[in-house]
């Protein structure tokens, strides 16, 4: 089912938006919880919380691209799992691969430009503008939230190459985003 039929599906409040939400994402939210959780269960909770956000929230934003805005939403669920279940022991641990892309863009603003259309476009012309391998090395790290070692094992590649191929990345998305006039 096309995304826009997804979100009539939430904007009618029809609980087969969930349904079909699950089919053609469920395993890509699941593996975003996996991957930032290392817990099976949690996950899975984190997935169903996702869903239950959507339905909370679909109503009152309408998403441009509705797989972005649901890996969002997956990633503070399972970043704020980790939160409360830090919070006692006060470790310190933190997540930053979740939040690399973030602060190279030294965004503290990207929460806005999010649903952006126009960053969404920059962003959608950049990964088109990628080789197959910089591009499953971007969407890998930065949607479904993979580690270093991970990504490497996956394509058979250097874990130095994909930190390189990474840093590259992010300096070239930001000239992308100089070149369109958005600070960031």
């Amino acid at each position: 089912m096309e995304d826009e039929k997804i979100i009539e599906l939430y904007l009618r409040r029809d609980e087969n938006a969930i349904f079909e939400t699950q089919r053609k994402y469920g395993r890509s939210l699941y593996a975003i919880a996996l991957n930032i959780l290392r817990d099976f269960e949690d996950a899975k909770e984190c997935e169903n919380d996702t869903y239950y956000k959507a339905w909370l929230n679909i109503p009152i934003q309408k998403p441009s691209y509705l797989m972005a805005y649901l890996s969002r939403i997956s990633r503070n669920v399972a970043l704020d799992r980790i939160a409360h279940k830090n919070a006692k022991r006060r470790k310190g641990e933190t997540v930053e691969f979740c939040d690399e892309l973030d602060y190279s863009l030294r965004c503290g603003t990207i929460e806005q430009y999010l649903d952006s259309y126009e960053i969404c476009r920059i962003i959608d012309e950049f990964l088109d503008s990628l080789t197959d391998e910089k591009n499953a090395i971007f969407i890998r790290r930065y949607r479904e939230s993979e580690s270093i070692s991970q990504i490497a094992e996956e394509l058979n590649i250097s874990e130095s190459k994909v930190k390189m191929t990474i840093s590259r990345l992010k300096v070239k998305l930001r000239k992308c985003f100089d070149r369109e006039g958005i600070v960031i």
